[in-house]
């Protein structure tokens, strides 16, 4: 944010503001596990086997919710990338498997 600001860069966590993109950050995890569910509960719950896309998201969210800027926030990326791909793989698998 604050390299953003000097460059003039207008992007979504500039405009927010820390706090709320620290708290909209979570948000969209807690959504992606409501969805996981939303999911589960219109199709099998084998697909609350996606709720597993929370080990790796909880260090991405432990990381930005300890106030971490700049550089710390780099391995954010990696955990939320490959949350989501867990999520993806273990609720598509459950969906056919289920199917």
């Amino acid at each position: 944010i604050p390299t953003d600001t000097v460059a003039g860069k207008r992007t979504l966590a500039v405009v927010l503001g820390a706090d709320r993109t620290r708290a909209l950050y979570l948000l969209l995890v807690l959504a992606a596990a409501v969805a996981c569910v939303a999911v589960a509960a219109s199709t099998t719950w084998w697909a609350m086997v996606g709720l597993g896309f929370l080990v790796p998201a909880l260090r991405g969210v432990r990381t930005v919710w300890s106030g971490a800027v700049g550089p710390a926030l780099v391995p954010v990326l990696q955990s939320t990338g490959l949350a989501e791909l867990v999520w993806a793989v273990l609720v598509g698998v459950a969906l056919v498997v289920a199917g």
